[in-house]
């Protein structure tokens, strides 16, 4: 309650200021919601005042977009305004939906389609929260609590919309909003104005502004947490923040004894669709050429190395090597057993990582049997024909994909929810005795 009374607060103070600045300017936004926090400020609102300041309202037709004229006007006439989260981030950094809206200490998911949201990523930008996406969010939030060194920014609630129309349901989440994003402060776009806005965020978080230890916590934080079994699968910049706070949890995935995950590897094999593969042995028979398109070790490596690229842009310093010795100590600290792996990883790139520097399949180095072969028995958990590319992308596993072991815990987790329509109170205690929030 107390989040939202300081959301409904700073909408009452900052509403006519944000109306002042063009929405399109996403820099005077970001120094607006770097908001320094009031003492002794009466946060006695009742709760007629929070849904009236909060109240939220979208378009009719979900399909269309406003135009720019039209959304100024909008923007300009509503009694409280909440800044699309995509405004403070860059249209050339970031590729994010539309559906998030900020005030200075919440952010609000599910708001609905307006202008910012992507007309071809309809699975994101339809502007709507899945009641079960929400529930993966709570429940990797309290894992990733246990489980991680840098606490992520939490659900604090979840709201069932009414509207009987709406099909599939859909929620309003509410979730922790101090920090922010890692493609806010990528390097083709930093300016002094942004600088100052990271290292004030950086040394409030750290307590220092010491370059390479904050690497270090940064690295740390990821392998970490896949020592502990939890990954991101989705470490791209508009889904990690700059110091390394998870974000978006519903794209966490976990194991539930906390033991260090399996190690998996991404491969790529050109022509017409394949048969299906049982384990990496049945590639040797292939004529085709293959390639690694990504592993465990690049997942658990990219955010670090994300993360080190903008704290380098920050500070002014271009030093590759570091992160190298970054990572390299982080991985004997926390996953020793990395021999085989780490030869991949250096000799091969992802396509993740070649995405981020416009580069496509094409710059994949071709794969060797002889470079998988500690990993023969590695079972094929799933395979895919990218019509585009022509070509199957298989992913292989030691021991069953991990993605499928977390939905099974979240089912079981729904229906300690759901059962006999249950509330909420009576759901999270069913779901502890269940032991499933570890």
């Amino acid at each position: 309650m107390s989040s939202l009374q300081q959301s409904v607060h700073f909408l009452k103070k900052n509403t006519e200021e944000v109306k002042k600045i063009d929405p399109f300017n996403f820099l005077e936004l970001l120094t607006l919601f770097n908001y320094k926090e009031e003492k002794n400020i009466d946060l006695h609102y009742s709760e007629s005042e929070i849904l009236e300041t909060l109240g939220l309202t979208t378009l009719n037709d979900a399909s269309s977009f406003l135009s720019s004229e039209n959304y100024i006007n909008q923007f300009r006439s509503s009694k409280n305004v909440l800044i699309t989260e995509k405004f403070l981030s860059s249209i050339a950094a970031s590729s994010g939906a539309g559906r998030h809206a900020l005030t200075n200490n919440l952010q609000f998911k599910g708001i609905g389609r307006n202008i910012l949201a992507n007309q071809i990523d309809y699975s994101h930008s339809w502007g709507g929260y899945l009641p079960i996406d929400g529930l993966k969010a709570m429940i990797a939030d309290k894992v990733c609590e246990k489980r991680t060194l840098n606490k992520p920014l939490k659900t604090v609630g979840l709201f069932l919309y009414e509207d009987p129309k709406l099909d599939p349901k859909q929620i309003l989440a509410l979730r922790e909003n101090n920090a922010f994003r890692l493609s806010t402060f990528w390097p083709d776009i930093l300016n002094q104005k942004l600088k100052k806005i990271g290292f004030e965020s950086l040394e409030k978080h750290f307590n220092h502004l010491d370059q390479d230890k904050i690497k270090v916590q940064l690295v740390d934080q990821y392998i970490h947490a896949f020592a502990n079994g939890v990954l991101h699968r989705t470490p791209v910049a508009d889904n990690l923040t700059l110091t390394g706070q998870w974000i978006d949890t519903e794209s966490i995935d976990f194991n539930e004894s906390g033991d260090s995950l399996d190690p998996y590897l991404f491969i790529f094999v050109k022509g017409n669709p394949i048969r299906e593969l049982k384990t990496i042995k049945d590639l040797k028979s292939l004529r085709e050429d293959f390639f690694l398109t990504g592993s465990s070790m690049h997942d658990i490596s990219l955010p670090g190395r994300m993360s080190s690229i903008v704290i380098d842009a920050l500070f002014d310093l271009k030093q590759p090597e570091t992160f190298k010795e970054i990572f390299n100590s982080s991985l004997d600290k926390y996953l020793p057993n990395k021999a085989e792996f780490y030869k991949l990883y250096q000799d091969h790139n992802c396509l993740k990582y070649y995405a981020l520097l416009n580069e496509s399949y094409d710059s994949l180095k071709k794969l060797k049997y002889k470079e998988v072969e500690f990993a023969e028995n590695f079972e094929c958990g799933g395979q895919f024909y990218d019509i585009r590319h022509k070509g199957t992308l298989l992913y292989f596993t030691k021991n069953g994909d991990i993605s499928q072991k977390s939905k099974n815990i979240l089912e079981k987790f729904n229906l300690a929810v759901t059962k006999d329509n249950l509330s909420f109170h009576t759901a999270f205690k069913n779901a502890k005795i269940l032991d499933l929030i570890t």
